[in-house]
């Protein structure tokens, strides 16, 4: 079976492949009921206990050089917390490094991939290696970003590590040998769904800063991110049609 295919075949996840077997399972389960209705109020208050005692996921380092400092000091004065600009810049970056790294994983599974569909030609390819190459110049666009105003770019901030838990799916997707094109273009997709509303918003909070030349370089990002969505729409919607109307 190619793996860029959907067919027919022995599944046997569902319950109706084998009905009197699995009417024998949903009575057994009747039958072995408790006598007494379950009562969730304790369940109810140990994860309360866990969410009254838990900490914050971390925290975002102090500013590592005099400018970042002062500027630190200046934007408290008149009422900003600029850590939470550097945890959102934090997690950019950590979505940019984890946004190339799917770019590489679909362009490799490309070029292995014995039974490539038409939808990749030449000029296809080419287009998602500009992506992947779009996406590393805005990991390193956020990185000088931070360093301007003197934050830690090594520094993982509270976003930064959700960003990450969060993107673990999305990479073990591409990453696996079985998984169709289809399967990875729609999961490259969420991730510019995301991304590009999150350049959206990291404009905005830039601007309530005050830091109108970050502002700047942050729009060219955002609109090549917003190629990137519409582009990765059509892909996949093309790719999936096409497997409809595929014969043989």
């Amino acid at each position: 079976m190619k793996k860029n295919e959907t067919v027919i075949g022995l599944n046997r996840t569902g319950i109706e492949m084998s009905p009197i077997d699995s009417q024998k399972l949903q009575d057994a389960v009747l039958a072995s009921a408790p006598a007494v209705d379950g009562d969730y109020s304790k369940v109810h208050a140990l994860k309360s206990s866990y969410f009254q005692d838990a900490d914050g996921v971390g925290s975002v380092s102090l500013p590592t050089t005099p400018k970042g400092i002062l500027a630190s000091t200046l934007k408290k004065m008149v009422g900003k917390k600029p850590e939470v600009l550097i945890d959102l810049l934090g997690e950019r970056l950590a979505f940019e490094r984890s946004g190339t790294r799917l770019y590489d994983a679909l362009l490799e599974k490309i070029k292995l991939d014995k039974d490539l569909p038409k939808l990749f030609n030449h000029e296809v390819v080419a287009l998602l290696s500009q992506f992947r190459d779009e996406e590393h110049q805005h990991f390193l666009l956020i990185q000088d970003a931070m360093k301007e105003i003197g934050a830690d770019p090594t520094s993982v901030t509270p976003s930064a590590d959700m960003a990450g838990v969060a993107s673990q799916g999305w990479g073990q997707v591409l990453s696996d040998p079985r998984s169709s094109f289809s399967h990875c273009i729609e999961t490259i997709l969420m991730a510019e769904l995301a991304d590009y509303d999150s350049w959206k918003l990291l404009i905005q909070m830039v601007g309530e800063m005050g830091w109108e030349q970050l502002q700047l370089s942050f729009k060219k990002a955002y609109e090549e991110e917003k190629i990137h969505l519409e582009k990765m729409r059509q892909i996949y919607g093309q790719l999936t049609l096409s497997r409809i109307h595929s014969i043989g």
